[in-house]
């Protein structure tokens, strides 16, 4: 018969007291969780659960017919949010009406960007000025002629004025006054030239105008001087993207040229003239640099043609993408070679960036004779999360295909491997503050799982998840999020940014955590003899310790509950003999979990 040998020597003791978050893998390290929910490193190395969710805009329970949100985004100190057909400044609670420029669409999700003093909305290339309420419109503009009138073309100076003496012919006049014009028609020939007495000669004119009549209208109620416009004239060289020069009620001034002293067309039932400012189609918006920049990729039936381009607005101006003067100031486009749709874009470090799920793309440079891509062959942005980038201090994070990714503009670099590669997540939604990355995604089955990221101490965290679907920037360590008929405020309530937020639904934080397998790691005989936790517990929390043998149901250790002393408290207990055995903590309220010490006998390896 075989015993046992034990000795002293065979007692070992272990020690934690740093707990390293969520790593939700069958080998988890000493300190870490392979499940929890609601804990947070705001107090690390202690365990320690999050605070309570604040809540901006307490609305109506979700119904079918109630008004949702539809939008989110912080401009300086003020939250403002598109809510049904309001825009609602939540600092102020004070709601204007915008139905005017939504054209009938109360519901859709919205992007919302910033650029300089007004709020642009995406799809619905909407704009309203925060600075002034009653400045709103739409960015694409749209002018019909009436039936029966008659447009008239006419060269012109870039005034408007008629030009003096204007002959049209294949050979000059005999006998020209200074300034006189003529529109030479010859073949080798054809341009506009200006009588030059000092030289004697003919000078080819650079630039010519022609002046389109419109009597009866109010282009100015439509464009202005510097918008691109496209035509539907019988002059095709004027007809893609002129720019206006000179605007009036009746007429406007654009570069072309016309081999004839005057045209017309009378518009009917059949032909009317129209004239629009528009904007290209657009899967992705950012801003960077006064610009508005977008990207498209798909089939264009009208082209017959696969449009991959990247645009970029005319500078400080979110109404004009086709304005191509040849000035810095220009519009931009850009088509690219790789194919597969764009799936995300945000300006980081100073510079436009854009992806699709196997694509990094850059764009450095200052202006459009300057703009230069840089493309990376790397995990980009899974498609669907283009909601997850974001940027927190000199890094950018997002959900890739297969990881989530940090990118500090060399390589990305994939940090979900705690998150387990049993799971796949899709429709990622993400916001960072005070050096966090929040993220919400879902799993095949569709269940939404939130998880945080502390890049200060590399560690995960899981949390109850919201069904927001776009995230603010943050205010004094408050991050928002926007469900469909909430405003929930994330990170620490301590430093609450705004009056009517209110811990609505939270009394307390509901918060657990599982440890891995423990005691395994070892071949010989062994037991665990003692545990012991210490923490901290204040009035009205609570905290329960419990434990799993060999795989089986969890059997309750002890509870500790807040009192007045402002000491720890030390939950101790002796487990049984086993091979193996999990601990889960749980609770309510604050606490913090300072350590938690196991000492364990070991045997012979018979």
């Amino acid at each position: 018969m075989y015993l046992p040998n034990i000795s002293e020597e065979g007692i070992s003791k272990a020690f934690i007291d740093q707990w390293l978050g969520y790593n939700h893998n069958y080998k988890v390290g000493d300190g870490e969780f392979f499940d929890s929910n609601n804990l947070s490193s705001d107090q690390f190395p202690l365990l320690s659960p999050r605070k309570v969710r604040t809540n901006l805009t307490n609305l109506t329970e979700e119904g079918d017919d109630l008004p949702v949100m539809r939008g989110v985004i912080q401009v300086g100190t003020d939250i403002w949010a598109l809510w049904d057909k309001y825009l609602w400044n939540i600092s102020t609670d004070i709601q204007t009406d915008i139905s005017d420029i939504l054209d009938g669409d109360y519901t859709s999700e919205q992007t919302l960007l910033v650029m300089g003093s007004y709020l642009l909305m995406f799809p619905l290339k909407a704009y309203i000025n925060l600075n002034d309420l009653t400045d709103m419109g739409l960015m694409e503009a749209e002018f019909e002629a009436p039936e029966n009138i008659t447009i008239t073309y006419t060269p012109c100076s870039l005034s408007g004025a008629a030009l003096q003496n204007l002959t049209v012919a294949s050979t000059s006049p005999a006998t020209p006054a200074h300034g006189d014009y003529w529109i030479c028609t010859a073949t080798d020939k054809e341009g506009l030239y200006c009588w030059n007495d000092y030289q004697s000669e003919w000078e080819a004119v650079a630039v010519s105008y022609i002046k389109i009549g419109i009597p009866g209208a109010t282009l100015t109620d439509y464009f202005e001087e510097g918008d691109a416009v496209f035509l539907n004239t019988n002059l095709p060289d004027i007809n893609e993207g002129s720019v206006i020069q000179v605007l009036d009620d009746e007429y406007m001034v654009v570069i072309g040229f016309m081999d004839q002293a005057s045209a017309s067309q009378s518009t009917s039932s059949s032909w009317t003239l129209t004239a629009k400012r528009k904007l290209p189609h657009l899967d992705v918006v950012c801003c960077d640099k006064n610009r508005v920049w977008g990207c498209h990729y798909g089939y264009d039936s009208s082209t017959h043609k696969v449009v991959n381009e990247i645009y970029a607005s005319k500078l400080g101006d979110f109404k004009n993408w086709y304005v191509y003067s040849g000035l810095s100031t220009d519009s931009y486009a850009l088509t690219i070679g790789d194919m597969g749709e764009f799936t995300g874009a945000i300006s980081f470090q100073g510079y436009p960036h854009f992806f699709k799920e196997d694509k990094i793309y850059k764009i450095y440079g200052s202006y459009p004779a300057e703009y230069q891509l840089v493309q990376m062959d790397a995990e980009g942005v899974q498609k669907g999360s283009e909601k997850s980038l974001v940027v927190i201090g000199q890094y950018l994070l997002y959900k890739g295909v297969s990881d989530v990714c940090v990118f500090d503009g060399s390589r990305p670099v994939a940090i979900s491997i705690p998150l387990s590669r049993e799971d796949m997540f899709y429709d990622a939604v993400a916001g960072g503050c005070l050096n966090k990355y929040y993220v919400i995604m879902e799993t095949t089955a569709g269940a939404k799982r939130m998880f945080v990221y502390d890049l200060q101490y590399g560690m995960w965290e899981k949390e109850e998840p919201i069904a927001a679907f776009q995230f603010t920037r943050s205010v004094d360590g408050q991050l928002y999020a926007a469900s469909a008929y909430n405003i929930w405020g994330l990170g620490t309530r301590n430093n609450a940014a705004y009056a009517n937020e209110s811990a609505l639904d939270e009394e307390w934080v509901e918060w657990s955590a599982e440890t891995g397998e423990l005691g395994y790691s070892t071949p010989n005989k062994k037991y665990v003899s003692h545990i012991a936790i210490r923490a901290f517990i204040p009035t009205r929390s609570e905290f329960k310790v419990e434990i799993s043998y060999d795989d089986r149901p969890y059997d309750e250790v002890g509870v500790l509950r807040g009192n007045s002393d402002i000491g720890s408290q030390t939950l101790a207990f002796a487990p049984f003999r086993c091979d193996h055995y999990r601990i889960r903590f749980s609770g309510h309220g604050e606490c913090r979990v300072y350590s938690m010490s196991t000492t364990t006998e070991y045997g012979s390896e018979e």
